[in-house]
């Protein structure tokens, strides 16, 4: 387990594509082997160290089939360094940033990202939503691409959540319909240019606007959950980053490569934000 937030600390463990391998089987396989084909636990060694051959199958299991890993395009070194930074720097990564940090092509490690995110999606979705009405707050002069012509550029946002308590809110992702307020008029904003107009102000509100203008500049339309699920990841884990890499890591184990994806999916229903 790769605890610490120390750059030369993680480049020490993770020198070689072996090392991310070794730490990917341990992770993995940490509760004991199951085939997953026959779900079977017997197994012998695979066609490499760090491959596991199931004893009834005969299916010949790496540490990355049926994982966010799976058919990676890079190295698994450069994957590894990617989450890392995003993880780990203080205002996040953009695409373009991490495209040149890991001499990889723009689009490459945008899509990758998108998987991070996916992952950060599915570990911050595992708390339980109660039973309250919804609310939620709006926010001016987020930068939106992609959403179709004349849909682009600066709009305002929605976000929608639940209160748990007084120091938890439950965030709960809902159409993009909703998510953009496409009428016409003067609705205040909570947070309006840098101002708050609303009353109970709320510094994560801001602080997420700050995060999504600052580094990213900008978000799909599309994908703009999935900057929640990062901002949000980001938040939990504030107070304890020493785990904050492996705790994702573990959540790319836990997601199946090609199982259709979180954005647009039913199958996290849920985001949870802890104070």
């Amino acid at each position: 387990m790769f605890t610490g937030i120390n750059l030369c600390k993680f480049n020490r463990e993770f020198a070689t594509e072996n090392d991310c391998l070794r730490y990917l089987f341990e992770a993995k396989w940490s509760k004991g082997f199951k085939c997953s084909k026959c779900k079977h636990v017997g197994y012998g060694k695979g066609r490499t160290p760090y491959h596991l051959r199931c004893s009834r199958c005969g299916y010949d299991e790496s540490p990355t089939a049926r994982t966010l890993f799976q058919n990676l395009k890079f190295p698994l070194l450069k994957a590894f360094g990617i989450i890392f930074k995003m993880v780990v720097t203080s205002n996040g990564e953009s695409s373009l940033s991490v495209a040149e940090q890991f001499d990889l092509n723009p689009k490459t490690s945008w899509r990758f990202m998108k998987k991070v995110q996916m992952a950060m999606a599915e570990e911050v979705s595992k708390q339980k939503v109660p039973k309250a009405r919804s609310e939620y707050k709006r926010i001016d002069a987020i930068n939106v691409s992609f959403r179709g012509k004349d849909l682009n550029g600066f709009q305002q946002v929605n976000f929608f959540f639940k209160r748990k308590d007084d120091r938890t809110l439950i965030m709960v992702p809902s159409t993009r319909k909703v998510l953009f307020s496409n009428h016409e008029g003067k609705d205040d904003s909570d947070l309006l240019w840098g101002h708050y107009v609303q009353p109970n102000k709320d510094i994560k509100m801001w602080n997420l606007k700050a995060w999504i203008t600052g580094t990213h500049h900008h978000c799909s339309g599309k994908y703009l959950e999935g900057y929640l699920a990062e901002f949000i990841f980001r938040y939990n884990h504030r107070k304890n980053k020493e785990m904050i890499f492996h705790k994702l890591i573990k959540s790319f184990l836990g997601f199946e490569s090609g199982s259709g994806g979180w954005f647009g999916s039913k199958r996290v229903n849920r985001i949870a934000v802890s104070d």
